[in-house]
């Protein structure tokens, strides 16, 4: 799914929360034009993972995180916004 918005936007930096039960799963992708301007997926989920007891990385274009705290998912997805505006140029 993300790798159709990122071919389809190549601007554009998605964050993603799935919970299930007590399991959250974070996914970040970004486009190549996103990637040009300084974003990097690994880096956002590792910020936003920590948040939420957890730890993940990937790629400057797609990552993934697991996390143990699902009470924390609003603050993640917050920070998050907050970790972009500061990365990209």
């Amino acid at each position: 799914m993300l790798d159709g918005v990122k071919d389809k936007h190549p601007d554009l930096i998605v964050v993603l929360a799935s919970v299930s039960g007590e399991k959250l799963t974070l996914c970040v992708a970004c486009g190549k034009v996103a990637v040009e301007s300084g974003a990097k997926a690994g880096n956002i989920v590792k910020e936003i993972a920590v948040i939420c007891g957890g730890n993940g990385g990937g790629k400057p274009d797609f990552a993934m995180a697991g996390g143990k705290d699902i009470s924390k998912v609003d603050e993640a997805l917050n920070t998050a916004l907050k970790i972009v505006e500061g990365m990209v140029k």
